[in-house]
């Protein structure tokens, strides 16, 4: 598929890993990054469970030229994400993402905590199987707006 992007014209490719949070990936950013440069020599972007600058300098190593950051930004007092979301951020860990397509059709890492808070059980979700965001809601609650996404890196969003 990246090949047919790059004979359109396309000036970068941002690689969404696996650990990403909202529509994450599955492939491994060693595997994923090492494929693509076989057939590219654009600009890339490396995405998924990227917290820190360890996390940046081993994404520059493996060849990317910039990396991707989201949760560990949606953490911050700058953001304009919910105080609840944001502490939910602070106080999570790997251990509180679930991986499903439940809500949107793709599959995406979601914080257990909010799922509950939205009276869902998470170990009752039902896949979805086809994209269809226009039955995103479960009961009243709504992906993204009360059921939030998290990378792997949710881990380190607290640390400073």
């Amino acid at each position: 598929m990246h090949e047919r992007l790059y004979k359109k014209g396309v000036d970068g490719l941002i690689l969404v890993c696996n650990g990403a949070g909202g529509h994450a990936g599955t492939l491994n950013p060693f595997a994923f990054i090492a494929a693509v440069k076989e057939f590219w020599d654009g600009i890339t972007i490396l995405a998924g469970s990227i917290s820190s600058g360890n996390d940046i300098l081993a994404a520059e190593i493996l060849g990317a030229d910039l990396a991707y950051m989201g949760t560990r930004f949606i953490a911050t007092s700058e953001s304009f994400a919910s105080k609840e979301y944001h502490e939910m951020l602070i106080e999570s860990t790997l251990e509180d993402l679930v991986y499903t397509d439940a809500f949107s059709g793709v599959n995406a890492n979601y914080l257990i905590p909010s799922i509950k808070r939205a009276g869902l059980d998470p170990d009752q979700l039902q896949k979805k199987g086809s994209v269809d965001f226009s039955e995103m809601n479960h009961s009243d609650s709504k992906a993204w707006r009360d059921i939030w996404s998290a990378g792997q890196g949710v881990g380190v969003t607290g640390q400073r």
